[in-house]
């Protein structure tokens, strides 16, 4: 999955599905969480992006990614059912790789003067 640099807040990046093979009633309904939200170094990153409503499985973005700041993202989702007699879970892994874009002009490093004689 890959993200633009510039997406805005609650952007729609994809969704996540899962099937119970329990037919129908509270057994079958699945609510969608996401349990963890690491960045490319493994530091947690809670509270980037967000599932909203969590019954759609919509993964949405909860701040404005940058490339430059943090460029890839590991989410831990859980699928979980509401069963009657104790829920079940399972859960995947979702990366998320933000595409850098040109979004910074080149810039010169500070200098100093440089001194030169005259020819003679």
């Amino acid at each position: 999955m890959f993200v633009f640099i510039r997406c805005v807040m609650k952007m729609c990046l994809t969704q996540v599905t899962a099937t119970d093979a329990d037919s129908y009633g509270r057994n079958s309904d699945i609510v969608y969480n996401i349990i963890g939200i690491y960045d490319n170094q493994g530091r947690n990153a809670d509270g980037v992006f967000v599932i909203d409503p969590p019954k759609t499985g919509l993964i949405r973005t909860n701040v404005i990614v940058d490339y430059e700041v943090i460029p890839a993202y590991k989410l831990i989702i859980e699928a979980k059912d509401d069963g009657i007699e104790g829920s079940m879970s399972s859960s995947c892994t979702v990366r998320i790789i933000i595409i850098d874009e040109n979004d910074n002009p080149p810039k010169f490093p500070n200098t100093s003067p440089v001194e030169v004689s005259e020819s003679k």
